[in-house]
């Protein structure tokens, strides 16, 4: 067993959906997470069953990209079994959002990072699990590959005229990034202030958090995950959702970026992950008795 916990830690290696049975009801105050996208970045990241031999290979021209590292599915999928995608997410979201609401509190907040293409299955998935839906914050990143291919590149190959203008395949550089903030709801007869005065939730500090548009750059110094965020951002949400004392939990730990904020901010931490080197990289990073910043 690699686990590692004490009085302010809890480290848990498996899938999020068993292991979060180990925790209490009721104990967690505080979920703040960077879930997988379910848009097949990586083998970590695919959360539907239609799998196929060209998921995640690399064409020619991939192995020279320092963006397009892998093949994903293209929007419209490869089959008829490609449009079901969205709803496995969805029920992929649902299988442990119900463990995170036995386990958080009246007014608890969850606030989790889910991509451009599914935060909305996200939200329905969290609606249908009890949660009530606040706001979405965005995550501005400052900056962002702008990846949309000229569409008279194309045109050129297959021998039709050019168009005039600056038409493109794809999408704006996602300089934009959501974070969906929903809170689990307080008993009848009850109010946030009662939730305020009880738990310290239900609130948000607001010294460094004025708008639902947070600015921060997407660079990260010595990255360790491949979707790492910059402990920074992570720890601007863990001070405007929290306060010091209170237990945060992060059920996709990845590199343990979350766990890093909560030890800088002197909040107690439980992350759970299921690949084992980067539940060793998150435990050493979090365990290391220095701060880190970057």
């Amino acid at each position: 067993m690699i686990d590692y916990k004490d009085k302010n830690v809890w480290l848990m290696q498996g899938d999020c959906l068993e292991r979060m049975k180990e925790i209490h009801s009721g104990s967690v105050d505080v979920v703040i997470s960077d879930m997988p996208y379910g848009i097949d970045f990586s083998q970590w990241d695919v959360t539907h069953d239609n799998k196929n031999s060209a998921l995640l290979g690399a064409s020619p021209a991939q192995s020279k990209s320092a963006v397009f590292k892998t093949r994903g599915k293209p929007k419209n999928g490869w089959s008829a079994a490609d449009a079901t995608r969205s709803e496995e997410f969805q029920s992929f979201c649902k299988a442990w959002l119900a463990e995170v609401y036995r386990i958080t509190k009246p007014c608890s907040p969850l606030i989790v990072m889910t991509g451009r293409q599914n935060q909305h299955r996200f939200t329905v998935a969290a609606e249908d699990s009890g949660f009530v839906f606040k706001d979405y914050l965005v995550w501005d990143k400052k900056s962002a590959p702008f990846r949309a291919q000229n569409i008279n590149k194309v045109l050129q190959n297959r021998g039709v005229p050019d168009v005039h203008g600056e038409y493109r395949l794809g999408c704006p550089a996602p300089v934009a990034e959501p974070i969906v903030w929903l809170f689990k709801p307080y008993p009848v007869g009850t109010t946030i202030t009662d939730c305020f005065i009880r738990d310290s939730l239900g609130c948000f500090e607001s010294s460094e958090m004025k708008s639902n548009l947070i600015q921060f750059p997407s660079r990260v110094v010595n990255k360790t995950h491949e979707t790492e965020k910059p402990v920074g951002l992570f720890q601007l949400l863990v001070k405007a959702f929290s306060v010091e004392g209170h237990t945060v939990l992060d059920m996709f730990m990845g590199s343990g970026t979350t766990g890093v904020a909560c030890k800088n901010l002197n909040r107690k931490f439980i992350g759970i992950e299921m690949d084992e080197d980067y539940f060793n990289i998150a435990k050493d990073r979090i365990l290391d008795q220095k701060a880190i910043v970057s």
